[in-house]
């Protein structure tokens, strides 16, 4: 069993006591590991579902921490892991990006066939938010976008997120822990082998070389999303260029974007913060009526 599934497996018994629950699905025949908040707990809020979909080489485990503090405020939790990330196991079918996006459409599909959710996406995990929303406009109540990458980049660009992700040296994982944490831990040495160890998986480095400037959202589609959106870009991001939010300020709806820049975040701020992102999440849904229950 993979450290990263061994991880979940703690998160989860970690998480029990607060009503979560392990969840498996088999979207396009490819099992799924996910935790989940159930409806109908005693300690269920009034809040849509929110759906948290994890970046390249996390999990649903990242996801912990803020799953426990916002269980109290949303009526249903899911936090799913893509193939050969936490306890969901590896499958040849997930051979590419878009082999992986089609699977994430599917399985989003099947989460909100009884009712739109809210969509909480990390890195490329705003990406697939994002490509969801525009797919299923109406399945998709709200979009919370913490560094989310996914739009199309520069020749520049493509080469920084490239050699970021690089793990060709021992201290590379390190290196990587550094840019991805605006307070990284003593321990980072010792815990960026961990990290280059999961980072140096073929499945992820094959994504990574399928990186190009013709790859992801153009701007017309990015103008074409409608849900309202909430992006939170980080003072201390240092794994997505800054070329990436220059984008989005451009390109996303005016009308429909609500944008931060908190001081303290890094690029995964639920990892470090994630009483804060709650807390931004929270204020900015109550002003948005429309978040709410019908």
């Amino acid at each position: 069993m993979s450290l990263s599934a061994l991880y979940e497996r703690y998160t989860l018994s970690r998480l029990k006591p607060f009503g979560a629950q392990a969840r498996w699905a088999s979207p396009l025949g490819v099992p799924l590991h996910m935790i989940e908040f159930p409806e109908r707990r005693p300690s269920a809020g009034e809040l849509p579902t929110l759906i948290l979909v994890h970046g390249l080489g996390s999990s649903a485990s990242s996801y912990g921490r803020l799953m426990a503090e916002a269980a109290p405020h949303f009526k249903r939790l899911i936090a799913p892991s893509a193939p050969a990330h936490g306890a969901s196991p590896y499958h040849k079918r997930v051979k590419d990006p878009e082999a992986l996006f089609e699977l994430w459409l599917a399985l989003l599909d099947e989460l909100t066939q009884d009712e739109p959710a809210l969509l909480l996406g990390n890195s490329l995990g705003g990406a697939i938010s994002m490509r969801y929303a525009l797919a299923r406009p109406e399945r998709v109540r709200g979009l919370i976008l913490c560094s989310p990458a996914g739009p199309q980049m520069s020749a520049e660009d493509v080469a920084y997120v490239k050699a970021t992700f690089s793990m060709e040296r021992l201290g590379d994982g390190a290196r990587f822990l550094r840019a991805l944490l605006a307070h990284p831990p003593r321990l980072t040495p010792l815990i960026g082998l961990g990290v280059r160890a999961a980072l140096s998986a073929p499945h992820i480095q094959a994504f990574l070389r399928d990186l190009s400037p013709e790859v992801g959202l153009s701007p017309s589609a990015l103008s074409a999303l409608t849900p309202p959106i909430l992006l939170m870009w980080g003072q201390q991001e240092r794994v997505l260029p800054r070329g990436v939010f220059e984008t989005y300020l451009r390109a996303l709806p005016p009308d429909q974007l609500d944008v931060l820049e908190p001081e303290g975040f890094g690029h995964s701020p639920q990892l470090e913060q994630p009483q804060e992102v709650l807390k931004l999440a929270l204020a900015w849904c109550q002003r948005h009526p429309e978040l709410s229950p019908s």
